[in-house]
């Protein structure tokens, strides 16, 4: 798998500033593709949940890459995070001065956070269908009892 966590110091960048779709999909974050060296760890790591988080909060996002994105391994220059406003406020601590770049920490989720990602979608219809979903199996696992008792 690649290389996570992805420790470093990223500011915001709208999600209808990147000039390959003019628009980022709901849930989804992208950073530079330089963040992970290898070509074959950046096609495993394309797609897949990730943890986002700050000293002040965390968000589950689907995770991207874009190389018009900067990238700053040590110059002291933050890198760029393209994500949704809703999440960079929860970052950030909803705090007034939102243009002040955050230590961010990026990292794979684990399985047993797949529940928190479907509460932390930022599409209500998403969100709606996931824990109807969640509600079907539950259900469903409770008849299965039943039926067994």
């Amino acid at each position: 798998m690649p290389d996570f966590p992805i420790d470093g110091v990223f500011a915001y960048r709208p999600a209808s500033s990147l000039p390959q779709d003019g628009m980022l999909a709901p849930g989804w974050f992208a950073i530079s593709h330089r963040h992970l060296a290898g070509k074959e760890d950046r096609r495993r790591a394309y797609g897949r949940w990730c943890r986002i988080r700050s000293e002040s909060s965390t968000v589950f996002r689907t995770l991207r890459f874009s190389p018009t994105l900067s990238y700053s391994a040590a110059d002291g220059e933050p890198s760029e995070l393209c994500i949704d406003w809703g999440a960079w406020l929860k970052l950030s601590g909803f705090a007034s001065d939102t243009e002040q770049p955050l230590a961010i920490t990026i990292d794979r989720i684990a399985w047993m956070e797949w529940p928190w990602c479907v509460l932390d979608h930022p599409d209500p219809a998403t969100r709606a269908a996931w824990m109807l979903g969640i509600v079907s199996l539950g259900l469903g696992l409770v008849s299965l009892l039943i039926a067994f008792v």
